[in-house]
Parts: C-alpha cells; structure tokens; sequence
C-alpha cells in the first residue's frame, strides 16, 4: 500500500489533470445533453452499453454480474493505460467520452425523474463509481504520461539526451506495476459493490 500510495504521489499531477479533464467533459456533456445524446445514439454507444446491461438482466446472478463487469472494466482501463503509449492520445479520448456520458445520462435521468441532479450524482452515480472513477482517472493519468515519455523519448535520441531519458523511463517502469495491481484490486472490490447491489435489486 505504501509503495501504491508512492506511485501515485508521484504522477500527481497527471492524476490531477485527468480528473479535472473528466470533470469538465462530465460538466459539458451536461449541460450539452440533447445534442450528445443523438451523437452517442447515432455512434452505437448506447446499443453497446443496454446490450450489456440485457446480458445481466437474463441472469442476474452475482458471479455473472461479477465477471462481465469486471472484465469489461479491466479491459477497459488497461487498454486505456497502455495505448496511452502513442502519445497519450486514446487515454485522452477516453476520459472526454466517459465523462461526456456522464453527463449525458445524468442530465437525461434528471429529466425524466425530476430530480436534483446533485441528489441522483450523490445516490446512484457516485455509489457504483467511488472506486471505478478513480481507477480509471488513475489509469487515464498513466498513459497519457506514458504518451509523453514516449515523445520525450524520441526528442532524447534526436537531442542526445537519451540517458536521462532512459532514468526515467526505468523508474516509470518501476511504478507501473504497482499502479496495475492498485488498479485490479479497485476494479475488483468495485465489481463487487456492483454486483451484490445487482443482486439484491434483482431478488
């Protein structure tokens, strides 16, 4: 736990920006829901996520909520972490998207129970994702650092710089593993608040 808590410290500030990056497309997404939403409805995003929920639906037990949310999630973020290789793009990209849909589907709930937006953030959102949202925050953060270490790196070997290039490149390297299982062990206890609140629901 030490050393997890050592990694992130260290990336602070690209953890920072990545969840004021998803914070403002969340905010956007928002208050630009009608719009957003027949641009998701149009790109298949929602057709993905109610055929994911269908699956559920058809066999709301735990171990089955448990596996297709965790994999999806898992699978998800690594991919996310590690594309951010290519300089930091798909991380980017990633985080806009979830936070936009964020916004969009809590705009739309909003809309339709009439509820305070703040309230249904606080009840419904926030329960599911206070382990889900920093994983994949933290996850953002990394590779789009990785995006940038990959740039640098490139301008080292141009420069001449490649060992204080290289210094760095092994205590990131260093730290990615660490931050990987932080990663799992939060998908998995989030996956399992999930699930069990699927099930309970279901019954």
């Amino acid at each position: 736990m030490v050393r997890l808590m050592r990694a992130l410290r260290e990336e602070r500030r690209w953890i920072a920006a990545a969840g004021l990056l998803f914070l403002i497309s969340a905010v956007l997404g928002y208050f630009n829901a009608r719009s957003l939403d027949e641009t998701l409805r149009a790109a298949g995003v929602w057709e993905r996520l109610e055929r994911a929920v269908s699956v559920i639906r058809a066999d709301p037990t735990f171990l089955k909520a448990f596996t297709l949310i965790y994999w999806n999630n898992v699978k998800a973020v690594l991919t996310m972490m590690g594309l951010g290789i290519f300089l930091g793009v798909f991380p980017l990209m990633a985080l806009v998207s979830n936070g936009t849909m964020l916004g969009v589907v809590l705009a739309k709930t909003a809309q339709k129970t009439g509820a305070n937006p703040l309230w249904l953030l606080m009840t419904t959102i926030l329960p599911h994702g206070i382990l889900e949202l920093p994983a994949a925050i933290v996850g953002a953060a990394y590779g789009m650092r990785l995006g940038m270490m990959a740039a640098w790196g490139v301008w080292g070997l141009v420069t001449g710089g490649h060992r204080e290039v290289v210094r760095h490149w092994r205590r990131l390297l260093e730290r990615i593993p660490i931050v990987v299982v932080g990663i799992l062990l939060f998908l998995l206890a989030a996956a399992a608040v999930e699930s069990i609140l699927i099930t309970i629901v279901a019954k």
